[in-house]
């Protein structure tokens, strides 16, 4: 049985809600199933989730996977565009890769440095 497409955005939203207000950090991992470098996963107290463009150019086609506790696969979407879903999946990539890479501390120590006197 499919994960209800709901469930599922409601899930997806909360995870990019939670990126943004920095409440969780993703990791920059690889696995068996996604070995590109651009692949991001998340841990939880009941599961991860990972996340990687599937050819490696950080654009559509995106996989999601979820993960249970042992470790084990309960769902998995290919996701290549069109559809509120594949928004969100595409949306939840960019903020992954962004609190991966540290992208916020980074763009915030730049402006520091632009905005002190020399």
């Amino acid at each position: 049985m499919a994960v209800d497409q709901e469930k599922l955005l409601t899930l997806i939203n909360s995870l990019i809600s939670a990126t943004e207000a920095e409440k969780v950090e993703w990791t920059s991992t690889s696995t068996q199933s996604a070995p590109t470098e651009d692949t991001y996963s998340l841990s939880l107290t009941r599961g991860t989730v990972i996340i990687w463009s599937q050819d490696g150019d950080g654009t559509f086609p995106f996989m999601l996977q979820i993960r249970g506790d042992q470790g084990q696969v309960v769902e998995e979407i290919r996701s290549a565009g069109g559809g509120l879903v594949a928004d969100g999946i595409a949306e939840l990539f960019r903020v992954a890769m962004n609190s991966a890479r540290n992208a916020n501390a980074v763009i915030d120590s730049l402006i520091d440095d632009l905005t002190d006197p020399f």
